[in-house]
């Protein structure tokens, strides 16, 4: 995750304890304190919104894995929003058995209709980045084994006329050989016909002496 989705995540869950104590004291009240504590629970609703807003622009920035942790959170946080809107509604209608419901002004039912809209587009924008990153992968696994089958076959290939080297190179060792015994064979016909030669040379040179 993000040094500043982090630090505003912290935020939103200190904000979101602030609520929680706030709406707990609802419960306790009535009358004109009961609709002030209402006014000021939306209010710190409202800084709840603002700020998953703030996160829902930080978790765009990291990598694939950041990103899927801030979703996991950004979740987390839309939940807790909805459960103290929740909770808040019900405080509202409940406590000493008389309606002390503060209803909301047209400004912030514009306000929290806008915060909607702005949710519903975010996830509609994520929901298309999430798309185009797979789409994205898709296509780079495809080039990635598009490149590792030419390596394959490049080695195939290298392997094939190796072995082909090898075969030329084993008829050549063969011819070599067959070559070297014939040279041997010479050889040793010549130096047989050196040493009859000789012999018959000192044989004759003999027999002229004495006869």
């Amino acid at each position: 995750m993000t040094d500043g989705f982090v630090e505003y995540y912290e935020t939103f869950k200190d904000a979101r304890a602030d609520a929680v104590a706030q709406i707990k004291r609802i419960a306790d009240a009535s009358g004109d304190r009961k609709n002030q504590l209402v006014r000021e629970a939306r209010g710190k609703i409202e800084e709840l919104e603002r700020y998953y807003r703030i996160l829902e622009q930080e978790a765009k920035g990291g990598d694939a894995q950041a990103k899927r942790k801030m979703q996991s959170q950004l979740r987390v946080c839309q939940a807790d929003l909805e459960k103290l809107k929740n909770n808040l509604d019900k405080e509202a209608l409940l406590g000493n058995g008389r309606l002390a419901v503060a209803p909301r002004t047209a400004q912030e039912q514009a306000a929290a209709y806008q915060a909607g809209m702005d949710r519903t587009t975010g996830h509609l924008t994520d929901a298309k980045r999430t798309i185009g990153e797979i789409d994205e992968i898709a296509v780079n696994v495809d080039t990635n084994l598009a490149i590792q089958r030419e390596h394959l076959e490049r080695a195939q290939g290298n392997v094939d006329a190796t072995r082909e080297d090898v075969q030329e190179a084993r008829g050549h060792l063969r011819s070599l050989a067959r070559k070297a015994f014939t040279n041997i064979i010479l050889l040793w016909f010549i130096i047989l016909a050196l040493v009859a030669g000789i012999v018959y040379a000192l044989v004759y040179k003999f027999y002229l002496r004495y006869h």
